[in-house]
Parts: C-alpha cells; sequence; structure tokens
C-alpha cells in the first residue's frame, strides 16, 4: 500500500506485478490472511479475495480515519484515529466487538487467536480478547506505540522512542527493553525464530529474543523503514524512499531486492541477488506491506 492512493500484489518469487487498485484516499495499511487481504484508505477497509482479486467486503464503521489492520484467519481488527479499534468477523462483514480506553489514535493493532493487541499515540499498548474485554494496559513507553506483535510467549511494543519492549501476556509486567535502533520504531513482527523491527534510522534488526541483542542488521533503504513483514522463506520492507526490498531468508549473504513503484523495470544481478529497480524523482512512501500465499 502507498501513498500514491494504490494497492498492488506482486510475486514474491520474481517480483512481477499482478495486480492494483486506486483509492480515493492514500492507502495507509495492509494486512493477508491465507486467502484474503485487507487494503485500508480513509474511514474504510475493503477485503478481497486472493484467487481472482474481488472485493469481498467494505467495513466502514469507524468514524474517521483507519490507521492500521491486521488478520488472523477469518477475524481482522482495525485500529483508527476515532481512538477505537474494530474486532471484524470476515464471515459475516459485520463487527464482533468494539475496543475502547485509547484517548488519541490507535495506530498498530495485531491479533492472534482469541487476543488483540493494540498501540496508540497515547503512549500506552493494551492486550485484550475479541469479546471487547481488556486483560492489560501497558504503560510507560514515554512516546507514541507505533508497533505491536503478538507471539506465544510475548507481547512486542515498539515505540518512538527506538526502543522494543517485551511484556508477558498472563502477568502484563514488562520482561525486555530491547536497544539497537537510534529512532523510532515502526513495525514489529514476527520472523521465524526472531523478532523483526523495522525503523525510522534506515535499518531493519533480526533480534536474539533470548540474548535481547541484535542478531543481524538489515540496510541498504535510503527512506525510513515504515514497515516489515515476514513468511517462512521472505522478510519484505517498506520505505519512504517509494521502494519494498524482499530479503531472502534462505541465506544471511543471499538478497533479493524488489522495488514496488512503476511498471518500467530492468534486472541486474547485484551482490548475489536480484535486483527490481525503478526510477523516479520523488517517490511516494510504501507505507505497508503484507505476505500471503496466492
Amino acid at each position: 500500500g502507498s501513498k500514491d492512493k494504490t494497492a498492488r500484489v506482486w510475486l514474491l518469487s520474481s517480483g512481477e506485478q499482478v495486480w492494483s487498485c486506486t483509492k480515493e484516499e492514500p492507502v495507509v495499511s495492509v494486512a493477508c490472511s491465507e486467502d484474503q487481504f485487507l487494503v485500508a484508505a480513509g474511514p474504510r477497509v475493503d477485503v478481497h479475495n486472493f484467487d481472482d482479486f474481488a472485493p469481498l467486503l467494505s467495513l466502514t464503521h469507524h468514524s474517521n480515519a483507519v490507521l492500521a489492520v491486521a488478520v488472523d484467519g477469518k477475524v481482522a481488527v482495525s485500529g483508527s484515529k476515532d481512538r477505537t479499534a474494530l474486532v471484524w468477523s470476515l464471515r459475516l462483514g459485520t463487527v464482533m466487538s468494539t475496543l475502547t480506553g485509547h484517548s488519541r489514535a490507535v495506530v498498530a493493532v495485531a491479533v492472534g487467536g482469541d487476543k488483540v493487541v493494540t498501540g496508540s499515540k497515547d503512549e500506552t499498548a493494551a492486550l485484550w480478547l475479541t469479546s471487547g474485554e481488556r486483560l492489560h494496559l501497558f504503560e510507560g513507553h514515554g512516546d507514541w506505540v507505533y508497533a505491536v506483535s503478538l507471539t506465544p510467549v510475548a507481547v512486542a511494543t515498539g515505540c518512538r522512542d527506538g526502543l522494543l519492549r517485551l511484556w508477558d501476556p498472563d502477568s502484563g509486567a514488562l520482561t525486555q527493553e530491547l536497544r539497537g535502533h537510534s529512532d523510532c520504531v515502526y513495525a514489529v513482527t514476527q520472523a521465524g525464530g526472531h523478532l523483526a523491527t523495522a525503523s525510522k534510522d534506515q535499518s531493519v534488526i533480526l533480534w536474539d529474543r533470548s540474548s535481547g541483542y541484535p542478531a543481524h542488521g538489515l540496510v541498504g533503504q535510503t527512506g525510513w523503514v515504515v514497515d516489515v513483514c515476514a513468511d517462512e522463506y521472505h522478510l519484505v520492507t517498506a520505505s519512504t524512499d517509494g521502494t519494498a526490498w524482499v530479503w531472502s531468508c534462505q541465506s544471511e549473504a543471499e538478497r533479493e531486492v524488489v522495488v514496488l513503484k512503476k511498471q518500467i523495470r530492468a534486472l541486474q544481478q547485484e551482490n548475489e541477488a536480484l535486483k527490481l529497480q525503478a526510477r523516479q524523482k520523488k517517490p511516494h512512501w510504501i507505507t505497508r506491506v503484507c505476505c500471503g500465499h496466492q
């Protein structure tokens, strides 16, 4: 998804664009499940089928712009400038519950099973049940919480202060503060046995959760790295330089880079990797990326 108001679907294996659409407002968030993907622009979230990209649903119950979406199976969550998060049934296209309590915009959401995590500009994050019950409020960030992730053993929050914090989902206690970025953490995701974070400092860090230290650092994009997602084989990063890079998880030395901006592309080998390039003077931000299976 991009600030140029488009959403695009690409094949990770080749960098080929297979679908695109243009919205009335900038696309600020996207999310993928096994067979569907979500595109958030303005106050609505559109749900599409991966098979033929047909629109299935439009989720329109927020009173202000949607800033974040997440999906797990047939349950989706959207966070909004209206200070709420909505839990949706994608089978029915209806709201299952409304998560209220944040005093400012909800800018990050994650969902797994019957639990939801939200992050807000009110400098807190919260853990909820999909039924709407709040289990824990995570305080002490000291700045906006831009990124959240839910793993079986921890809730992860990324903050504008540059720290990644890990919280116990049972007790709500802070268990670790991971330091490595020099600026805002915009995204966090689970990547195999690591957590991966994307930052305004133009880098991605893969963290060793047992030690709390960076295991690997990925650099090269020339703008802020505002999102990161992963599947079994790839790590995808989005930047304000107008590019999305696809990193192979098979080898540290192997890197595949895909610049997702224009139809005119050229292929070349660089550092044992495939780089797909497009040139424009003032690229629009790629705001969010997600990995799915077609």
